[in-house]
């Protein structure tokens, strides 16, 4: 979000409890977008939130968040926009079943309908600002509302695969009007479950779909990949990890510049390379590539943090402090950063990082 839309945001609560609420809520659904940007087509991948967004948002050795801190997000960035379209799909149909039902339903029906549509209704609301029942042990909750909406609705209101004349509505429909009635039903569940499919074949035959697929399939293999073999504290970073043998790093290389080659605006090539060049001390390609990513999106925080590394490690203390500016480095980012380049590439090298956190610190 630009400055002045949080700020116009923020007003209405200014000085109160909320503010703190609503302005951390932002920054982590703003901070969750680059990922579903990295993985749009598929997710990270189930219970993979914590670990990509230490990884490749705030750049910490171990997961700060656990969740978007929203539910329709954090599906997103696991499951990819299908299957967001099919969970919301899902939860609408159940809605809408849940109506039926309160219609059509005996007296005890109703109140079951009522029970578990206030549920489904209590769900998605909560799930616009957290998603902490997605993480927990708790998760088969999240689709207890709608099961019971689908699964205990009577007779009639669901179709079935033989419809019995006069079935619906204590038999004073006709059969024909019952079978206009169910093919109807099965064409909007048809349609619905076709919805994320549909998704899918717009992101694909769309605008930079051939790049976008190609940009997805390496995102998430190159995740797999640094996460399935890092671990804290046998690897102090994942940068460590990157500049090791114990992963095809140069893969991944190979791959993202085939992307740019096809699409040179692809921001997620541009920054999941541009990291893999500043973590194996490629100051000069980080530069160039992460000041293209960020021309692009200059509002994703990774790229923001990652190119101020470089404009202070290459001398430019002054564009560093400038993409800096109001990044919240609050969970120890700067001291672990130095830490890695005296670590990696020796003092020397690192001195003029040193020298900007110093300068830096003395402002504060």
């Amino acid at each position: 979000l630009s400055p002045t839309v949080r700020a116009a945001v923020l007003q209405p609560v200014a000085g109160t409890y909320l503010e703190r609420t609503i302005d951390s809520r932002l920054a982590a659904w703003q901070e969750a977008l680059p990922l579903i940007q990295d993985y749009p087509l598929t997710g990270s991948g189930l219970g993979s939130t914590a670990m990509v967004l230490a990884s490749y948002v705030y750049l910490l050795h171990v997961p700060y968040l656990y969740h978007a801190h929203s539910l329709y997000l954090q599906v997103a960035v696991e499951q990819g926009l299908p299957g967001l379209i099919g969970w919301v799909g899902m939860s609408l149909s159940a809605l809408g079943l849940g109506v039926l039902w309160l219609h059509e339903g005996t007296q005890q029906g109703r109140l079951c309908a009522a029970g578990a549509l206030a549920a489904q209704i209590a769900l998605l609301i909560y799930g616009a600002t957290d998603a902490e029942l997605y993480v927990g042990i708790f998760v088969p909750f999240l689709f207890l509302p709608a099961a019971l909406l689908f699964a205990c609705a009577p007779h009639g209101i669901l179709p079935t695969m033989e419809e019995a004349p006069g079935s619906i509505a204590g038999g004073t429909e006709s059969a024909g009007q019952q079978r206009v009635a169910t093919h109807g039903r099965r064409r909007q569940q048809s349609m619905g479950a076709l919805l994320p499919l549909l998704v899918l074949l717009v992101l694909l035959m769309g605008p930079g779909g051939e790049s976008r697929w190609l940009a997805n399939q390496s995102a998430i293999g190159q995740t797999r990949q640094e996460l399935a073999r890092y671990e804290w504290p046998l690897w102090p970073l994942q940068d460590a990890l990157r500049r090791s043998d114990e992963i095809d790093t140069e893969h991944w290389v190979i791959q993202y510049e085939a992307i740019l080659q096809r699409d040179p605006t692809n921001v997620t090539a541009l920054r999941r390379l541009g990291q893999i060049a500043l973590s194996q001390g490629d100051y000069a390609q980080a530069d160039r590539l992460l000041s293209a990513a960020y021309r692009l999106a200059p509002q994703q925080r990774a790229t923001r943090q990652l190119l101020g590394e470089v404009k202070a490690l290459l001398g430019n203390p002054t564009e560093a402090a400038a993409l800096w500016q109001n990044l919240d480095l609050s969970q120890g980012q700067p001291d672990l950063r130095l830490w890695w380049y005296e670590h990696a590439d020796g003092a020397a090298a690192a001195q003029p990082f040193a020298d900007f956190l110093k300068h830096r610190q003395s402002l504060h």
